[in-house]
């Protein structure tokens, strides 16, 4: 019976430290395990968080491209544009230029009248000494040489009038083809200019 009983102490010791030992090993793996179970709800808190910010970064990105797409579409109605100004600018500029090319043929002709004039007059001189030298014969002839006379003073202010005046219009249409010329560098400029930001708006986008 004393065996029996040393045997059933010593079992029973061994069972005690077996299942303390278990205990303790439950506890060390349940530790392990609420720390594992922290971290996960720790990574999952993190997935969230990203998952939230890649939402927010997709907006914001979606949003970009559109802005991106209207630019684009705006920078190219802005090349047309241009494109169109530029070419009326060319337009006008090449008419300007045939005004004051019309202008020059303007002044010659004037030129040409000023020197008829001036002939009319000188022979109208002639003529009223003619007539002075024919006496009674040459009063009627006196009388056309007169009429002549008036007519080539009255031809010699009308000319000097126009001269003027075409003066003043040669000068407007020199001002204004010098101006268009300007307009026609800073037009073509600035299409240049639109033609760059709509490229680069187009890698932009791609």
């Amino acid at each position: 019976m004393k065996m029996a009983s040393r045997e059933v102490e010593a079992t029973t010791t061994v069972t005690l430290t077996m299942l303390a030992q278990l205990v303790e090993t439950n506890n060390t793996q349940f530790l392990a395990i609420a720390k594992a179970m922290t971290e996960i709800d720790q990574m999952a808190h993190s997935s969230r968080r990203v998952a939230e910010r890649t939402r927010m970064l997709y907006s914001v990105a979606h949003g970009a491209q559109s802005a991106i797409e209207k630019g684009r579409i705006s920078v190219e109605q802005a090349i047309d544009g241009m494109r169109r100004i530029h070419e009326n600018v060319r337009e006008t500029a090449t008419q300007v230029q045939k005004l004051d090319d019309h202008s020059n043929q303007i002044d010659s002709i004037i030129t040409v009248i000023s020197t008829i004039s001036e002939q009319m007059q000188m022979l109208a001189q002639d003529a009223a000494m003619q007539a002075l030298l024919a006496g009674e014969h040459g009063k009627g002839f006196a009388v056309v040489a007169t009429d002549i006379q008036r007519l080539a003073e009255r031809t010699a202010s009308q000319v000097s009038s126009i001269a003027h005046s075409v003066s003043g219009v040669h000068e407007d249409i020199s001002s204004a083809t010098s101006s268009m010329q300007n307009t026609e560098r800073e037009s073509s400029y600035g299409a240049t200019l639109a033609l760059e930001a709509g490229t680069s708006l187009e890698s932009i986008f791609a």
